[in-house]
This record gives structure tokens, C-alpha cells and sequence, in this order.
């Protein structure tokens, strides 16, 4: 983080809340590989259809009614496929959570995504869980939406909860 409070891309390993579960661990030997030879196989994506780069992104429970049902995050779509989310801004001005992936574009502007992330705090001195979502979207011109599905990881003991239906919403932002 530099003196004016500012996110670097770089310190993804320092910043408080980054998750790094089997489930992701899994999902990275495949996934960069993946999106390379899908962009192999039906060519480059256009690069107004494509993913790439940074969106402030509206994620939520389908039918969600709680304070944590909904999530504001700036997600960045890098060009080596992996993802980093930050989730929204804290009392002390850090993310309330890191959250790291994997993503490949289609040509049609269709994409896929995996992301893990800890969950909001429940404003009970807890979290709703570590959270791994997979996404389906498209991209139309500024703007993306997608339809998916996470499992919530509750701790040691408790039982996973899910799997949720999840949507997102999101406006391609500028560096």
C-alpha cells in the first residue's frame, strides 16, 4: 500500500484476507493453460468483447436478503488470465477482502471465471465464510452481467453452504 492509501498491484501475497483454497489451487492447473488454447483454437477475442482489464463489479445472492447477500468489488482481469478482487473499502481504508482467480474469454464475448474470496464481515465480530464462485457472462460494450454459482466455506466444523445461485453486474472502469 503506498502513503496515500492506494492498492498495488504487486503485493497481492501481503494484503490482508487473501484465501488460497484446494478448490482454486486445482482450478489454476487448468485454467491459464485453458484460456490459451481456447484462444488458439477459435482465435483472439476481440479486444472490445474481452475481459481484460479492470471492472467495479455488483455481486450477489440470487434472492439474497442480508446485509452480506451483496458485495461491491473492483475486479481486475489480467492479461495472464488471473483475477484479483478487492472487496469493498474497510474503516481503515484496506479492502475488506482480497480475493484471487482465474478467467478465459470467448470470441462471442462470452467468458468464464473462478474467484475465492473471505467473506464480508456479518457485523457480529465474524464473516460469512471463505467463498469460491464461478461465473458465466458476457461482455456488450462497457458493461458485463453474469449468472453462476458459489459454496461458502464456514470454518473447521461447520458445514459448507451452498451451492448458491450468484449474478453480477459490472461497468469496464478506467486505470
Amino acid at each position: 500500500m503506498t502513503a496515500q492509501g492506494t492498492i498495488l498491484l504487486g503485493e497481492d501475497t501481503t494484503l490482508r484476507g487473501l484465501v488460497h483454497s484446494i478448490d482454486l489451487r486445482a482450478l489454476a492447473f487448468w485454467a491459464t493453460p485453458a484460456a490459451l488454447h481456447i484462444e488458439d483454437e477459435l482465435g483472439p477475442v476481440d479486444p472490445a468483447k474481452s475481459l481484460e482489464g479492470r471492472w467495479g463489479l455488483v455481486i450477489g445472492i440470487v434472492g439474497g436478503v442480508g446485509p452480506t447477500d451483496e458485495a461491491v468489488a473492483d475486479f481486475y482481469f489480467r492479461p495472464d488470465h488471473t483475477i484479483k478482487a478487492l472487496g469493498p473499502e474497510a474503516d481503515d481504508g484496506d479492502p475488506h477482502f482480497i480475493g484471487i482467480g482465474y478467467w478465459f474469454s470467448f470470441p462471442d464475448g462470452s467468458f468464464v471465471f473462478g474467484v475465492n474470496h473471505p467473506g464480508l464481515p456479518d457485523g457480529a465480530g465474524g464473516s460469512s465464510g471463505a467463498i469460491f464462485g464461478m461465473h458465466r457472462g458476457e461482455v456488450v460494450g462497457d458493461t458485463l452481467t453474469t449468472r453462476g454459482f458459489a459454496v461458502v466455506d464456514q470454518g473447521a466444523g461447520q458445514p459448507y453452504v451452498g451451492p448458491l445461485r450468484v449474478a453480477a453486474r459490472g461497468t469496464r472502469t478506467v486505470e
